[in-house]
């Protein structure tokens, strides 16, 4: 799917990704956990094609790409009903939003935009992404502004779409918790440097107080 190669990144005078090798296949779901600032948006943003880089550095298939972060007001239209919204999506990528919708979205479809909380935005935001069927899903703490409750909707949301489209995806995450429970592979960053890389039978026997002792 994607390979950083002795991938560097730099920001005005300093670097804020270091010397990174990784490589991401189809269908994996890769968290990035990390101290603030330690270059997980930096990593997505180049996925994404944010900054300017080389092929020899970051080599990537051509796929369908879906980018969401925690601003919940990014994703949607404060003018547009959700029924608005729906047809919109049905226009642009012939897919339909409802089924995407969790139930309550779907009996408030006469709703607008700004008359939505901001956990119900992300919700929609996160089922137009996903109605664009992309291959590869980037998704930069997309759930830290929200309440608990809402949080696990979009987790579950989220999760059940990857697994039934075996659809790629990279999130950036705090929450330690979503990490262990939604993740096939752990990759903690630090001060931009790729530290620890985490899978298969190691990740499933992993403990959150094994990931908390990688932040010291």
């Amino acid at each position: 799917m994607l390979e950083f190669k002795r991938f560097n990144l730099k920001a005005d005078t300093s670097y804020v990704l270091k010397d990174i090798n990784l490589r991401i296949g189809p269908a994996e779901f890769v968290i990035l956990i990390g101290h603030n600032g330690s270059g997980k948006s930096s990593l997505l943003k180049a996925i994404a094609g944010n900054y300017k880089t080389s092929a020899e550095t970051l080599q990537m298939r051509t796929c369908k790409m879906a980018y969401l972060n925690q601003d919940y007001n990014r994703g949607v239209c404060s003018d547009l009903s959700i029924k608005e919204h729906a047809i919109m999506v049905r226009h642009c990528f012939g897919t339909s939003l409802d089924s995407q919708l969790p139930k309550d979205l779907q009996k408030a479809t006469n709703l607008l935009g700004y008359q939505l909380s901001g956990g119900q935005k992300q919700v929609l935001g996160l089922s137009i992404a996903m109605c664009k069927r992309p291959d590869l899903l980037l998704l930069d703490e997309h759930t830290s502004a929200l309440d608990p409750q809402m949080a696990q909707i979009c987790m579950k949301l989220t999760f059940n779409f990857i697994q039934t489209h075996k659809t790629t995806a990279i999130m950036a995450t705090h929450n330690l918790d979503h990490a262990l429970e939604y993740g096939t592979r752990i990759i903690m960053l630090k001060g931009g440097r790729l530290i620890s890389d985490i899978a298969g039978e190691e990740e499933k026997a992993l403990t959150k107080d094994r990931l908390l002792s990688l932040y010291r």
